[in-house]
């Protein structure tokens, strides 16, 4: 069976050294959906914002949903609204991140496997990670 949907997350570091790439994102969404829409595709798309103040405070933002909301929509069963196909929305998302702190790249990767994506039978199932940082940093490697 042909896959005609696409269902995307974009995990997006939101830590202060993100800012340029961040402006990027946006300035291409367009192209990315205009390529695939010459292809049929059905897009859906949502974001995981994420950044770290300190241990204790964090931000963990979606298109609809922050912070708790977010973790019991995705994790308690409790109602939660994902994805859109409006990509001026999307995009006017993006635009409002604020960009501070620092970054915890896997904690926002781990919620954006566990999205309510389309059936795979239909749907391809797509994590964009955007970060700067090196993925060793979030590693605990044991010297011996």
């Amino acid at each position: 069976m042909v896959k005609g949907n696409i269902d995307i997350v974009f995990v997006i570091d939101a830590s202060g050294g993100m800012s340029p790439c961040l402006r990027g994102v946006v300035a291409n969404v367009n192209g990315l959906l205009d390529k695939l829409a010459e292809r049929g595709f059905h897009v859906r798309l949502d974001a995981v914002i994420h950044n770290v103040f300190d241990e204790h405070s964090f931000m963990l933002d979606s298109m609809y949903m922050s912070g708790s909301a977010l973790l019991d929509g995705l994790y308690r069963g409790k109602t939660g609204r994902f994805f859109t196909e409006d990509v001026q929305a999307f995009q006017s998302r993006l635009n409002g991140v604020r960009v501070e702190g620092d970054k915890d790249m896997l904690m926002a990767l781990d919620c954006a496997l566990d999205y309510p994506f389309g059936a795979l039978e239909t749907t391809r199932r797509v994590v964009v990670l955007l970060s700067d940082e090196p993925f060793e940093t979030n590693c605990n490697f044991e010297s011996h």
